[in-house]
């Protein structure tokens, strides 16, 4: 597994990619990608080889899943990208999430900002209440 500073780093890259990837589709009027499709795309572009990325794929999922009981930014990111808990997986959970995100810094800081996992808290608290299914009525 990734250890927590390398994790917090992949993860703070892929929240920067997807908001910039999020905002060329918001412009072109495209739907956006979901977060876990986004993620497999862009472990494909970068790793090139099918099995190599998905090898890393498997590998980040370990990772976050093995650090989200004690970080808060692997569980923010394990609960917007569908790696922790499959039944509460909401499509619009990374959207909330990206949106604090850019209300809080430009879209391209925020690997700078989150890298080292310090300041994740605000934006898992957004990704998990985002993950929360509403109230039956």
């Amino acid at each position: 597994p990734l250890t927590r500073k390398a994790l917090c780093l992949e993860v703070s890259t892929l929240y920067e990619l997807k908001a910039a990837s999020d905002a060329a589709d918001d412009r072109a009027g495209r739907p956006r990608q979901p977060l876990p499709e986004f993620i497999r795309t862009a472990y494909l572009r970068k790793y090139g080889l099918r099995s190599i990325a998905m090898r890393n794929l498997a590998n980040l999922v370990l990772s976050v899943r093995a650090e989200a009981p004690s970080n808060a930014h692997a569980r923010g990111f394990g609960l917007a990208a569908g790696m922790l808990e499959r039944a509460a997986f909401l499509e619009g959970a990374c959207d909330v999430l990206l949106q604090g995100l850019r209300g809080l810094f430009p879209p391209n800081q925020i690997r700078e900002r989150f890298a080292d996992g310090a300041t994740a808290p605000l934006p898992a608290a957004a990704a998990a209440a985002a993950a929360t299914p509403p109230p039956e009525p």
